[in-house]
């Protein structure tokens, strides 16, 4: 399943990938035709699983876009505010231990949230621009 991100990045291929080993080597992949950045990403992701990797290591959506995704927590940034969103193995998402647990306990919880169908919830994310659409879960 190919994650959705904001257009801004949809909108901004991806033209190549640079990795750099201890040993100081660097790999360099070139795309000719660019690709779509989520769907580097999510080749990334899978990658970095099937590795066995925990988590992917930490990387940025975009340059300067103030969102840096780390081992746990997810670091925001702008020059008005500033926060660290911690993201942890919990009651409701113990059956999420891979890379997708940040995926998996923010989709749940916003959908818990959306659920409740609070008005003050719903005043509070219209205020910073915020919304959430739940959609079907591949294969179910």
């Amino acid at each position: 399943m190919i994650p959705e991100f904001p257009n801004e990045v949809n909108g901004n291929p991806m033209t190549a990938v640079e990795m750099h080993t201890r040993d100081g080597s660097n790999l360099q992949w070139s795309f000719d035709p660019p690709i779509q950045q989520s769907r580097a990403m999510a080749a990334f992701g899978e990658m970095f699983s099937r590795l066995g990797l925990p988590e992917m290591p930490a990387f940025r959506l975009g340059e300067g876009d103030g969102i840096q995704f780390k081992q746990g927590s997810v670091d925001l940034r702008c020059t008005h505010q500033s926060g660290v969103l911690y993201v942890e193995s919990a009651e409701a998402s113990w059956v999420c231990r891979d890379a997708r647990l940040k995926a998996h306990a923010l989709a749940g919880f916003f959908r818990e949230l959306m659920d409740m169908e609070n008005p003050a919830v719903r005043d509070l994310m219209q205020r910073w621009g915020l919304s959430y659409r739940p959609r079907p879960v591949e294969g179910q």
